[in-house]
């Protein structure tokens, strides 16, 4: 409980590992994320009418819990997007019944919820629809990226987007679009069943076709790194950012080959076998500078990798 409480005063007090952001920040998170669940699920009071005895309650608690989210993260100097993940639990079930409640023609949308719901549906469908038309062309937005060097050294990725992938982005704005009219027109099922397999549909394929090209540029150098030294007798550490892709893609600790340690304790102690050390350009000079004993192996989209031999 010592460490518990402890953890939460950092947390309001700092930014933890640089993950900081604005008061609001989870709210616009929730409110963008979660769609369309987030613009559905605020509603009239539900007609309780032949609902199981422990409906109403469990509605108030899954209020109660997302007010509690809410208020705790806005609070907490670090904003991480997973923070108030538990929120999509109650901000799923909130939708869930209003949708129902909104196809038995119980309650009605409203004035604000349809614009907004065109709004951030056309958003995402846009965005959805050029992310392929930027991945083949990133000079379009290398001027906006130009005060961080590292997001400039991602760009230079080698990532393969076929036009197709236009066509899913497309289709996700007119099935928005034709859900908007199915609401305005009072056929309320059709619209819903046409957004959630347009929704369900769009998930699979930025999980399975879009996700591996990002992340191609985000960190699949340092992957490819950490892979490659996998069940060496060596340590390894990232300086200067924080990363789980270690322990996982190196294996750290499997049949004590791969061993983390700290970055300092690597930089200042005489080692007993070789360490490896992963940084961002944005460390090079310093690192290099400051601690000759390392050896600068090579560096790529954003990455620089360095070896210190015993």
């Amino acid at each position: 409980m010592n460490e518990f409480i402890t953890y939460q005063i950092r947390l309001a007090k700092t930014e933890d590992a640089g993950h900081g952001g604005f008061l609001l920040y989870h709210f616009v998170v929730l409110l963008i994320g979660c769609f369309p669940a987030s613009i559905f699920m605020w509603g009239e009071k539900v007609n309780e009418d032949g609902q199981h005895n422990e409906q109403p309650f469990f509605r108030t608690m899954m209020i109660a819990s997302l007010g509690v989210i809410l208020v705790v993260f806005t609070l907490v100097q670090t904003k991480i997007i997973h923070y108030s993940s538990f929120a999509y639990l109650p901000i799923g079930y909130l939708a869930a019944v209003n949708l129902e409640q909104l196809i038995k023609n119980k309650i009605s949308f409203f004035r604000w919820q349809m614009p907004l719901f065109l709004l951030i549906g056309t958003v995402w469908g846009i965005a959805f629809t050029l992310l392929p038309v930027l991945g083949n062309h990133p000079e379009l937005i290398r001027p906006l990226l130009s005060q961080d060097p590292f997001a400039m050294a991602n760009l230079e990725a080698d990532v393969k987007w076929g036009f197709l992938l236009i066509v899913p982005g497309i289709l996700f704005l007119f099935s928005v679009w034709f859900a908007w009219a199915m609401f305005k027109k009072n056929k309320t099922e059709r619209g819903f069943i046409t957004l959630i397999i347009a929704c369900i549909c769009a998930m699979q394929v930025l999980l399975t076709l879009f996700a591996p090209r990002i992340e191609q540029y985000s960190q699949k150098a340092a992957i490819d790194f950490f892979k490659s030294i996998r069940g060496k007798q060596v340590y390894v550490a990232t300086v200067g950012y924080k990363s789980y892709a270690p322990f996982f893609y190196a294996e750290v600790g499997e049949r004590e080959g791969v061993l983390a340690k700290p970055a300092d304790w690597i930089l200042s102690n005489q080692l007993d076998r070789p360490a490896y050390l992963v940084s961002k350009i944005t460390d090079k000079e310093r690192l290099m500078n400051d601690y000759p004993a390392l050896k600068f192996l090579y560096e790529k989209n954003g990455f620089v990798f360095f070896e210190k031999l015993p």
